[in-house]
């Protein structure tokens, strides 16, 4: 397969040099705290400690045009749905490898065609019709992906979503050993046909520290685990919003000179959609933040039963082998909003990562950008909700409780009284 050049470094380290239209430099450090900030209202609860409906972890939540919630659980073969009242609908596919079954499904959104899911275990896309009322779903059509070999030496990729224009997107298939061990850096999300034949590449993800190799002997095994304090550029593709094209989405930052981050949208074939550079306010990583991530590693990593080493042993050799970054990146996560906005997760005021235990005092601050790229306003979130799908005058959360119980709740968007 072959693998096109990229047009998005390119394209960030123009806007960096201010030489492409409709890269604007917004002045003033404290932008974001200028702007007016927004709160949320909970109007709806889903899930129980002990009932009828109990989330592990929830990886997708999206609400479709027909107001129905599409819910997709780590390791479960079905997507679960709920009404616009909470009622509990039938679940959509089951496991198995006939029509409308799923291995292990991880995304979905909406095209012309109807409602499409991709089974990242099966590699497989399969598009279903919901109906006028979404209660019922029939299946109509599939598309397998191209056989997956894990191997270093051996660019593969894994079918993803389709992109509304007939092409797909396709991600290169990486384990986590070879990102930690540094025998992969960046990966390509690639743009394919209809016969899965490459058009062009989309974006390159960076890949270095997103994982860590600790391994004292690699004869009892190496651990691998996500880096706790990842500083890579964001590349996202968003696909699967109703009414709105599929785009590349390209967030990086920069210290020096000045604390920046750098924000491109363009669609899917190159065209330039907004470009955007704001200020911000750097997080450090303090040194009591990388002791208790440390902690939290090393005393999994002991308890493992293939492992002879002590908690003070395996401390040693987390400590070493992470290397975390002087501040924590200004952005975590990117979600798509109404109209063409662009949500932004702003670096924790307290440091707060999603491995640090227990619940903050506060929760995150997202940055809403318009279709333009002007920023329009701060948006904050309670303790320990994280964002799921934006509407445009609601959102869908997790909220994950003291014992670790995730909850999905809706919440109106209330704006700021000045």
């Amino acid at each position: 397969m072959t693998i096109f050049p990229h047009r998005s470094a390119l394209l960030v380290a123009a806007c960096l040099a201010g030489a492409v239209a409709g890269c604007e430099t917004t002045n003033g450090r404290n932008l974001p705290l200028e702007l007016p900030t927004w709160t949320v209202e909970p109007e709806l609860e889903l899930g129980t400690l002990d009932g009828e409906v109990v989330f592990g972890n929830i990886t997708v939540a999206r609400e479709g045009p027909d107001g129905i919630l599409y819910v997709i659980e780590w390791g479960q073969a079905q997507i679960q749905r709920f009404g616009p009242d909470g009622t509990r609908l039938s679940p959509l596919g089951r496991a198995g490898s006939g029509p409308g079954e799923f291995n292990r499904p991880t995304s979905l959104g909406w095209t012309d065609e109807g409602l499409w899911v991709v089974d990242g275990g099966a590699n497989r896309i399969t598009w279903f019709d919901t109906g006028s009322s979404g209660t019922s779903a029939g299946v109509i059509r599939s598309m397998a992906g191209q056989p997956v070999v894990l191997r270093a030496d051996e660019a593969t990729f894994r079918l993803g979503p389709p992109l509304g224009d007939g092409t797909f997107q396709a991600d290169r298939v990486v384990a986590s050993s070879m990102v930690a061990e540094g025998s992969i850096t960046e990966a390509p999300i690639l743009r394919v046909d209809g016969d899965q034949e490459p058009v062009d590449t989309l974006a390159i993800r960076t890949l270095a520290g997103r994982s860590v190799e600790v391994t004292p002997d690699r004869t009892q095994g190496a651990m691998y685990t996500t880096n706790p304090f990842p500083d890579v550029p964001i590349r996202q593709v968003i696909t699967g919003v109703p009414g709105r094209a599929a785009e590349v989405v390209l967030v990086d930052w920069s210290l020096h000179p000045d604390p920046t981050v750098h924000v491109v949208r363009r669609t899917v074939t190159g065209d330039t959609l907004a470009a955007t550079s704001l200020p911000y306010d750097p997080v450090p990583v303090t040194n009591e933040l990388v002791s208790a991530q440390v902690d939290r590693i090393a005393e999994s990593y002991a308890q493992s039963p293939l492992r002879e080493i002590s908690v003070a042993e395996a401390r040693s050799l987390v400590r070493e082998a992470l290397d975390p970054p002087s501040h924590f990146a200004p952005v975590g996560a990117v979600r798509p909003g109404p109209d063409g906005a662009l949500w932004l997760q702003l670096a924790h005021p307290d440091g707060h990562t999603r491995f640090d235990e227990g619940i903050p005092e506060r929760g995150f601050r997202w940055l809403v950008l318009d279709r333009s790229g002007t920023p329009e306003r701060i948006v904050e979130l309670p303790p320990a909700w994280t964002l799921e799908w934006v509407g445009s005058d609601h959102l869908w959360a997790v909220r994950t409780d003291e014992l670790g119980v995730n909850y999905l709740v809706r919440a109106r968007l209330v704006a700021s009284v000045t």
